[in-house]
C-alpha cells in the first residue's frame, strides 16, 4: 500500500506486514477495492488525498455501491472538501429486461426453452422454483457532502412516493404541456463555514475562518405540444425559454483576537454567471424540421470572478488596493472573422498585479485584487438563428431543401441547399446558395449504362462532368472500371481512370490515375487484405516517379495451444524520410504473463524500444 496521507501512515505500517504484504490476484470486476491517490509537502505541512471505494456483491455482476472523497491537509488538520456516492440494487434485472436474450434489444424475440437430455421441462421448472434466485427490487440512493455537511440525499422511494401520491393521468399531463408554463426556482445556501484557531507565542489566538455562500436562480417558461405525436404525420411543437444565473461568494478572514479588540485581513472572492436561451422547435413527420434559436442580449456576462481585500480593525473594514505596481491586463477575443460569420464575439479578460519582481511581496492571490471574466457580445442586428429542412416525395419526384439564415441581420448569411430528383426521367437538379458562391447542377443518370452526365454552373463559370462505371466478373472476382472527365473553362480537362478488383470479404486491389491536374499523372493505389492470419492495408500516392508517399498497416496473428502472438507493423513514408514506423510482437501465454517487444522509429532521432512482461 502506498500513501502520502499523514493520517494513514499507521495503517500503512500495519499493511506492510509480511503476511498482508502478499499480493493477491483478485479480479477487479468481482472483488471490492479501495483506490487512493495522495501527496503531502512536509515543508509546507500541506497535502491532499482523494480516495474511492467500489463495493461489489456476490448477488450481482454490477457494483453495489461507490463513493469518492477529497480531503485537504492544512496546518495539521484534515478538511473534507467534498464526498459523493451512491448505492443501487436490482439494476441488473432492469438492464436484462432491455438487453437480455428476451429483452427489447435481444437478438431473438422468440426464445425457445431448451430441454436437457433426460430431464423434462416440468422437472427443470420445479428445480428453478425451489433453488432459483429471487428478483431484487430496483432501488437506489445518492448523496453529496461538502465540508462534512450533507447537502443532498435522494433515493428511489422519494420519486416513487411523488408519483404514487398523485392520480397521474397521462392525457391530462400532455394537455397541460401544450399550455404556457412558467417555472421559477431560487435557492440560497451556505456551503462553507469553518474556522481554525492557532495559538501564538504572543499569547493571542490567531483566528482563520472561511465562509462560503451561493445563490442559484432559474427562470424558465415554455410549452410542448405533443397532442399529435401519435398522428400521421407525427407533429411536435416546442417553445421554451430558460434563464439560469448563479452567484458564489467566499470570505476568508485571518485576524488576531485580543478579546476587547481584533485586527486582521479579509479577502472576499466572488463568482457570478448569467445567461439565457430561447428557441422554437417544430417537427412534422419526416417532411419538416424547423429550429430557431433567439440571439442573446447585446452583452451577456457568461462568467465573472473578482477578489477584494480589506483590513479589519474592531468592527470597521477598509478596502485595500494592495500592490498596484506592474498591474497586468490581458484581453482576448474571437475576432472579426467569427463575428462576420455568426454575428457574435466572445471575449475573455483578466487583470491581476504582477508581483514576481518584488522580493517582499506575498504569494498569489494575496498580491492584490484579481478580476476575470468571459463576455459574449452581439455584433449584428439579427434576431435569431433559423435552420429549416423540408422533404417531399411522390411516386416519381423527390424534393429536399436545407436552409440556414439569420433574419434581420445586416450581413447576408443565408445558406441553402436544394435537391430535385425525377425518378421517371432519371434527372437530378441541385442548387447551392451562400453569401460567397452560387452554384447549380443539372444532370441525367443512365442506370442501365451506369453513366452520369451533368453541367455545373458556379457563378458565371460553367463546368461539365461525364462519369461512367463498367463492371465484369472474372471467376470469383468483380472488376470495376470507373472513368470521370471534368471540363473546366480555359484549362485542361481533368480525367480519372482506374480499376478496382474485389473479392468479397478477402481482397481489394485498386489503382487510379488523374491527368490534367499537373504535368505528370497522379497515381494512387490502395490494397486491402482480410484473412484469418493476416490483415493489412497498403496505399501509395505518387506525383511523379521520384515523389511517392506511402503508408502500410499490417497485423499478423498466430494462435497455438499455448500462446497467442500478435505482430503489428506500421509504416508511413514520404519521399524524404520515414515519418513513423512500428514493428515487433506481443505474445500472450495462457495463464502466464504477456511478453511485449515493440520498436518505434521515425518519431525521435533514435529508435524507441519497449520490452516488458
Amino acid at each position: 500500500m502506498e500513501t502520502s496521507s499523514p493520517l494513514k501512515q499507521s495503517i500503512k505500517s500495519i499493511l506492510s506486514n509480511d503476511i498482508l504484504k502478499k499480493e493477491f490476484n483478485l479480479e477487479k470486476m468481482k472483488y471490492s477495492r479501495n483506490y487512493e491517490a495522495s501527496f503531502f509537502l512536509e515543508k509546507l505541512n500541506t497535502g491532499a488525498a482523494i480516495d474511492s471505494n467500489l463495493i461489489w456483491s456476490s448477488k450481482s455482476f454490477l457494483p453495489r455501491s461507490a463513493m469518492t472523497n477529497l480531503t485537504v491537509d492544512l496546518f495539521g488538520h484534515s478538511v473534507n472538501l467534498f464526498e459523493f456516492g451512491g448505492r443501487v440494487e436490482g439494476l441488473e434485472y432492469f438492464l436484462e429486461s432491455y438487453f437480455g436474450p428476451e429483452g427489447y434489444f435481444g437478438k431473438s424475440k422468440d426464445v425457445v426453452k431448451q430441454s436437457v437430455k433426460g430431464i423434462s421441462n416440468k422437472a427443470m421448472d420445479k428445480l428453478n422454483e425451489e433453488f432459483g434466485s429471487t428478483m431484487e427490487e430496483f432501488k437506489g440512493s445518492m448523496y453529496l457532502r461538502i465540508f462534512g455537511n450533507e447537502l443532498q440525499y435522494i433515493n428511489t422511494d422519494d420519486i416513487k412516493s411523488l408519483i404514487e401520491g398523485q392520480n397521474f393521468n397521462i392525457l391530462d399531463f400532455i394537455i397541460n404541456l401544450a399550455k404556457e408554463q412558467d417555472y421559477s426556482f431560487t435557492q440560497s445556501f451556505m456551503f462553507l463555514d469553518t474556522s481554525l484557531i492557532i495559538p501564538t507565542m504572543a499569547g493571542f489566538p490567531l483566528n482563520i475562518s472561511l465562509d462560503g455562500s451561493a445563490t442559484i436562480d432559474l427562470q424558465a417558461s415554455g410549452k410542448m405540444d405533443l397532442r399529435q405525436i401519435q398522428s400521421n404525420p407525427m407533429t411536435v411543437s416546442i417553445d421554451g425559454k430558460i434563464r439560469p444565473s448563479a452567484a458564489l461568494e467566499v470570505t476568508s478572514l485571518m485576524s488576531v483576537d485580543a478579546f476587547v479588540t481584533k485586527a486582521g485581513m479579509k479577502m472576499v472572492s466572488s463568482v457570478n454567471s448569467a445567461s439565457a436561451v430561447e428557441g422554437h422547435l417544430e417537427i412534422k413527420g419526416g417532411q419538416l424540421f424547423s429550429a430557431e434559436w433567439k440571439t442573446p442580449d447585446a452583452k451577456t456576462e457568461i462568467f465573472e470572478a473578482k477578489t477584494s481585500f480589506f483590513t479589519v480593525h474592531r468592527d470597521e473594514t477598509r478596502e485595500q488596493k494592495m500592490i498596484t505596481q506592474n498591474r497586468q491586463t490581458k484581453k482576448l477575443c474571437t475576432g472579426d472573422d467569427l463575428s462576420h460569420v455568426t454575428g457574435l464575439e466572445l471575449c475573455g479578460e483578466i487583470s491581476y498585479p504582477n508581483a514576481s519582481l518584488k522580493a517582499d511581496s506575498p504569494y498569489f492571490p494575496l498580491t492584490g485584487p484579481l478580476t476575470a471574466g468571459v463576455t459574449l457580445y452581439k455584433r449584428d442586428s439579427h434576431t435569431s438563428y433559423k435552420m429549416e429542412y423540408k422533404f417531399g416525395k411522390t411516386k416519381s419526384v423527390v424534393i429536399a431543401n436545407v436552409g440556414f439564415n439569420t433574419p434581420g441581420s445586416k450581413v447576408d448569411r443565408e445558406m441553402r441547399l436544394g435537391l430535385n430528383l425525377n425518378m421517371k426521367k432519371h434527372d437530378i437538379e441541385m442548387m447551392m446558395l451562400s453569401p460567397w458562391k452560387k452554384a447549380t447542377f443539372n444532370g441525367a443518370v443512365d442506370t442501365k449504362q451506369r453513366q452520369l452526365n451533368g453541367k455545373l454552373l458556379i457563378d458565371q463559370s460553367e463546368y461539365s462532368v461525364n462519369a461512367a462505371l463498367a463492371s465484369k466478373k472474372k471467376s470469383s472476382k468483380m472488376i470495376y472500371t470507373p472513368s470521370v472527365e471534368i471540363v473546366i473553362p480555359k484549362k485542361d480537362n481533368i480525367k480519372l481512370d482506374g480499376t478496382i478488383e474485389y473479392l468479397a470479404g478477402t481482397t481489394l486491389d485498386s489503382a487510379f490515375a488523374i491527368r490534367g491536374v499537373s504535368k505528370e499523372p497522379i497515381n494512387m493505389r490502395l490494397n486491402m487484405l482480410n484473412k484469418k492470419v493476416i490483415k493489412s492495408i497498403k496505399g501509395s500516392f505518387t506525383m511523379d516517379k521520384k515523389e511517392e508517399y506511402s503508408f502500410e498497416t499490417r497485423m499478423q496473428t498466430l494462435v497455438t495451444k499455448k500462446s497467442l502472438r500478435y505482430s503489428p507493423f506500421i509504416s508511413v513514408k514520404t519521399p524524404a524520410k520515414l515519418l513513423m514506423g512500428l514493428g515487433g510482437s506481443v505474445e500472450i501465454k495462457y495463464k502466464k504473463a504477456a511478453k511485449v517487444d515493440l520498436t518505434v522509429t521515425g518519431l525521435t532521432r533514435s529508435p524507441m524500444k519497449y520490452f516488458g512482461k
